[in-house]
């Protein structure tokens, strides 16, 4: 197909190339040199009317004629020197035609993927036949590498976008090879062909949990906060709010749900079933968790942070952009003494900065005499401030201040 598409475009250029030699070799129908001979004989034969009629005499006749045949004669020969100019240019423009086909072969096999293309249409052949045939023999099958098999899924996926399970296997796939974000839009894209299916959602939330990035953990919430909207005592989807709550370091959520489930389950009479038995054990675990941060936050304090857009940058900025959350210190240090990186999709955030969120072992957040706080949404996801990036004014403040430090993004870099 590719192919055919190529020769295609290449016919089509040779002809509006051709164009020009088509009209000038029509044209040549209307030659210069006829319209001179017609025009020399009617003029000859207005000669000879005008002696027969005595109007002139043989003398003027034979001048007047002599004249005429001067004239055919000049325009002949100036005819003859510009057809011996022609073929000269006639014979670059035609070479250039030629060449244009081989130079646009030239530039497609240095420049193109076609290696990759010849490769791709290789493996959707062997795809195709393996699918016609009894699927016994899958050594081909086993011998893919990871991007092959990517290119397999994609390709499945591209003739057959509502393909749910399809985009699922694609998702795992990615998630395995670190690629979240793509991950997260595959999982999106299958949701958007079963949008009303509670069984996807909490295969997504799970599959989604498996990456690294923080914001998976709200992606996923979204999708389980989503089943319980339509059937609250879900408990497949309060489980894994409590698995998402402790992962967010929300203790408390975590507890609450996994105490309404048991609750649920004794009314039942099944409070001694091996579920309940992991439930509990669950919120043993969380509650040990749960002391351990409540003891380190009353011996160092924290840093309570709110950080939020204005308005209209909120309604403007893309929310895959990132945010850097920068704490500096004041014992003179270049380094930051903690950094958070956020989304835009996350703002407005509260969060809550501890020694435990210091860059550097010993150089801690409450070992600062003051804080100078500072946010700013990078376009090029660089930690260096670069021209058109938005950030907030600095804010000075003191560890384990009571109120929240509210930051607010509005100001545009210019360098």
């Amino acid at each position: 197909m590719l192919w055919f598409g190529f020769i295609i475009v290449s016919i089509f250029t040779l002809l509006l190339l051709l164009l020009p030699v088509i009209r000038q070799r029509s044209s040549r129908a209307i030659d210069r040199a006829s319209l001179n001979k017609q025009l020399y004989q009617e003029q000859s034969q207005e000669l000879e009317r005008q002696r027969a009629n005595q109007e002139i005499d043989d003398e003027a006749f034979v001048a007047l004629d002599l004249e005429l045949k001067k004239r055919l004669l000049a325009d002949a020969e100036a005819k003859q020197h510009l057809i011996q100019q022609k073929p000269a240019h006639l014979g670059i423009y035609r070479a250039m035609l030629a060449a244009i086909p081989v130079i646009a072969l030239g530039l497609y096999f240095t420049i193109a993927d076609w290696r990759e293309v010849s490769d791709w249409y290789q493996l959707r052949e062997q795809n195709i036949n393996f699918q016609n045939s009894d699927q016994t023999d899958t050594a081909w099958l086993e011998a893919l590498t990871n991007r092959e098999l990517l290119l397999l899924l994609r390709t499945r996926l591209y003739e057959n976008p509502q393909d749910t399970r399809g985009w699922m296997i694609y998702a795992s796939s990615l998630q395995q090879l670190g690629a979240e974000e793509a991950a997260i839009q595959a999982v999106q894209r299958a949701i958007e062909n079963e949008p009303s299916s509670i069984p996807l959602k909490l295969n997504a939330a799970q599959l989604i949990m498996q990456g690294k990035n923080p914001r998976n953990y709200a992606v996923a919430a979204m999708l389980v906060r989503n089943v319980l909207q339509v059937q609250p005592q879900h408990e497949g989807a309060l489980t894994a709010l409590g698995f998402i709550s402790r992962k967010q370091g929300d203790y408390q959520a975590a507890i609450d749900a996994w105490e309404y489930l048991l609750a649920e389950r004794a009314k039942r009479g099944e409070e001694f079933g091996a579920g309940a038995q992991m439930l509990q054990q669950q919120i043993e675990q969380t509650k040990a968790l749960q002391a351990q941060q409540q003891h380190m936050e009353a011996i160092a304090g924290k840093l309570d942070l709110t950080v939020q857009l204005t308005p209209e940058l909120a309604a403007s900025l893309n929310p895959n952009l990132t945010v850097f959350i920068v704490v500096r210190g004041s014992d003179g240090q270049a380094a930051p003494v903690a950094v958070k990186r956020v989304k835009v999709a996350d703002l407005p955030l509260q969060l809550s900065l501890t020694d435990a969120d210091a860059m550097i072992p010993g150089r801690t957040i409450s070992g600062q005499e003051s804080l100078t706080v500072s946010a700013r949404v990078s376009y090029s996801g660089s930690p260096k401030p670069l021209n058109g990036d938005w950030v907030s004014p600095d804010i000075k403040t003191q560890y384990n201040t009571t109120e929240a430090v509210v930051v607010n993004i509005s100001q545009q870099v210019k360098l």
